[in-house]
């Protein structure tokens, strides 16, 4: 019964996520399903109808609902769009820089969370976040506080080389991005002004990505960079295809493979200190491990897997690896709903 509990739980959630990421749902939705739960548990409670089966609906429901509202409440506080009578417009944003730096083989991709735009001279306060691609110099770095001069624009979704239609536009969406500008102009005004712990982070990830390049001729450092920390820019458009085409893309995407290794390291190197103290370094370093690789949605979810199996090793209590794949889908959708549909990699 615990197993069928657990299952309607997930299920009743992943598919109040699912629908509403297609169907507009409200609050007035959410209140009816949750309305209904509750009749159907008085229902079973009272043994008007039958308890077991009923009971599991009723469940259902209930987190059917839990699953509508999240939507509904993570879709709400991302609809302050402040910036939508300036697109098509030429604007200057100003910003922090508030991720890793993409770098391509001729542009870099840039995310700022915009603190003013500037219009015809005019500053209004704005706090969104804009995707900006522009040129290799200057080189920007997370933490940088810069200034964006282009034309700010809507994502628009396009087709493929394979004739599919990619949802660009709901793949930004569910980091929370609704705009972008391209070709632009970008100064750097300031350093140092992201977190601290992250910076140090990707500042080590850089010094180290250094070191193996200054060691190792590309393309083998390249490839190296791809196995170690799933860094795929390095690898340039056309290597990178040919693993696609040889079907062997896998060893240079980071898995849960990557995140077992390091905590299993961690541990056995630590096993002259006390299992507890080596579980709690190796769940500390996959977390900062999943910062700085960027934190995908197969990092976070093999993390999260990780820390259920140090968990279980440390109480002595079975790991079962289903369980922890759906808590982990669980917990992920429900800090980020628009991932369960709106993110191939989830």
């Amino acid at each position: 019964m615990t197993n069928k509990i657990f299952i309607s739980i997930l299920s009743g959630f992943f598919a109040g996520v699912f629908v509403s990421s297609f169907v507009p749902l409200n609050l007035s939705f959410s209140l009816f399903f949750a309305l209904a739960g509750v009749v159907f548990v008085l229902l079973s409670y009272f043994k008007i109808v039958p308890r077991g089966p009923f009971l599991l609906l009723a469940i259902f429901l209930i987190f059917f609902s839990a699953g509508v509202l999240r939507f509904y409440s993570k879709d709400a506080s991302q609809q302050k769009h402040l910036l939508d009578n300036f697109v098509g417009e030429v604007v200057e944003v100003v910003g922090v820089v508030t991720r890793e730096v993409e770098h391509r083989q001729s542009t870099q991709r840039i995310l700022i969370e915009s603190e003013t735009v500037t219009f015809l001279g005019e500053e209004y306060p704005a706090q969104v976040k804009v995707l900006v691609s522009t040129e290799l110099f200057p080189e920007v770095f997370y933490g940088d506080r810069v200034k964006a001069l282009g034309e700010l624009a809507r994502p628009e979704n396009f087709t493929t080389e394979i004739g599919k239609e990619f949802d660009y536009k709901n793949y930004l969406r569910k980091d929370g991005i609704f705009y972008t500008m391209s070709f632009v102009n970008v100064r750097v005004l300031a350093s140092g002004e992201g977190n601290i712990l992250k910076s140090g982070i990707l500042k080590l990830k850089g010094r180290f990505l250094e070191s193996i390049e200054s060691i190792i001729p590309a393309p083998q450092s390249s490839l190296l960079s791809g196995l170690l920390l799933g860094v795929k820019e390095s690898l340039g458009k056309d290597l990178e295809q040919d693993f696609i085409d040889t079907g062997l893309v896998h060893v240079i995407v980071l898995s849960g493979y990557n995140v077992t290794i390091i905590a299993e390291a961690i541990i056995k190197t630590l096993s002259f200190v006390s299992i507890a103290v080596g579980i709690y370094i190796g769940g500390i370093a996959i977390l900062l491990f999943a910062v700085m690789t960027g934190a995908g949605a197969t990092i976070i979810r093999a993390s999260i897997m990780a820390i259920l199996a140090l968990i279980a090793r440390a109480t002595g209590r079975q790991y079962a690896i289903t369980r922890a794949l759906l808590l982990a889908a669980f917990i992920m959708v429900l800090h980020n709903p628009y991932i369960l549909v709106f993110d191939i990699s989830f």
